[in-house]
């Protein structure tokens, strides 16, 4: 499609491919082309997946045996506007489990709408870019560009996305104590952020009520209003 790619995993999956200004028009004349019993819907991963990928990351859990998370370098957090601005950016962090913008974000009840680092698939190393709409496997990083091959290339890429898709549908099917992070996740950020001289007076009521409603256990495991 002009200078985009499309790559049909049939039935039920295309991968585009091609310059990011170039995506949205690539989208609408694919769906023009196609028949009209084909619909095409967009990748949407909730932002509370992206808040639990991150919990995985700082708790050196991976994801699944297949999907692994290497290392997270930069992140996004979007909500209402701090002295951060709406968003909280991280760009090339050393340890993103670490990064106050971030952790603060978390605890200003900001949602995370991005992560990027290096994920590992089956003892690969994919670097990506995941966002709520999208995801870029980065060509110039990782077991991509070591090579040349570029069937290979596109077909780790496709698999990366896949297996990505996957993991999120089994997310979304986790009971809530395995789908949400605990109070120690929570605390584990606060605590975080005080040892680097951040000041922070409390982790608000709201944020935790949440999270105790999300996991249906009572307020009280979680101090709310103490």
């Amino acid at each position: 499609i002009n200078d985009v790619d499309a790559y049909w995993v049939h039935p039920e999956f295309i991968a585009l491919r091609g310059q990011k200004g170039e995506m949205e028009s690539a989208k609408e004349r694919l769906q023009r082309v196609l028949s009209t019993g084909v619909l095409l819907r967009e990748i949407q991963f909730d932002a509370d997946f992206l808040l639990w990928l991150f919990y995985k990351y700082r708790t050196d859990d991976d994801p699944t045996s297949s999907l692994g998370i290497r290392k997270l370098t930069d992140s996004e957090a979007k909500g209402r506007e701090d002295y951060f601005g709406r968003s909280n950016i991280v760009s090339d962090s050393q340890n993103l489990g670490q990064s106050t913008p971030l952790l603060i974000g978390i605890l200003r009840q900001k949602s995370v709408s991005m992560l990027e680092g290096y994920f590992t698939m089956d003892d690969t190393q994919i670097a990506a870019k995941i966002e709520k709409t999208k995801v870029h496997v980065k060509a110039s990083k990782g077991a991509i560009s070591e090579t040349t091959n570029d069937t290979l290339r596109i077909a780790l890429a496709i698999k990366f996305v896949r297996e990505l898709v996957e993991l999120y549908e089994h997310w979304e099917s986790l009971d809530p104590v395995d789908k949400y992070p605990p109070f120690e996740f929570f605390e584990g950020i606060y605590e975080e952020c005080i040892n680097q001289g951040v000041t922070i007076e409390t982790i608000p009521d709201t944020l935790l009520q949440r999270f105790a409603n999300l996991r249906d256990e009572p307020p009280s495991a979680w101090n709310v209003g103490m």
